[in-house]
Parts: C-alpha cells; structure tokens; sequence
C-alpha cells in the first residue's frame, strides 16, 4: 500500500485535504474520485498528490464516483476515509 493524500478545493484554495492509502495510482484515482464525489457538495475541485508527485486526476464529468465502482478492498478504504473526513467537518 502506498500513502496518498487528496486534497479539496474552494475558490482555487485548499479548504481541507486527508490521507489515504492505495495500491496504486489507479486505485487511488478511483477512491479520490469516491471521496470528491461525496464531498462536492461543499468542494469544487481535487489534487490527488503522492508524496511530491501530482497524479492528474479529473473529477467524473457526467456521472457520479461510486463505491460499486471500487473492488471490496477499495470500497472499505473509501468508506473508512469518508468517515474520517465527516467525523473531521462535522
């Protein structure tokens, strides 16, 4: 597994970011996509960085990230990241 962080953006600021892990950059897109869609409704925009490189990600344009999308593995790491991001906001 490898470290990755997302990070959230407002108005071209970051307004919150977390940590997560992946077992790649492909993997990390899908799950940064899952935690982008769940936070959209107060994000307009993400980076997903590993260390001190930038993986270009795009957010789903015409369709909603869903947890149905990850394998097993992915979709626990995506709902446990969400519940750290909630627990963090709320």
């Amino acid at each position: 597994m490898t470290a990755y962080r997302i990070y959230f953006y407002i108005n071209g600021e970051i307004h919150g970011r977390q940590d997560f892990e992946a077992d790649g950059d492909v993997a990390a897109i899908r799950i940064a996509r899952v935690l982008y869609d769940a936070c959209s409704d107060i994000c307009e925009s993400f980076q997903l960085w590993q260390g001190k490189r930038h993986i270009p990600a795009l957010p789903p344009r015409h369709q909603q990230a869903s947890l149905a999308d990850l394998i097993e593995e992915h979709q626990r790491l995506a709902i446990e990241t969400e519940e750290i991001i909630s627990r963090a906001s709320g």
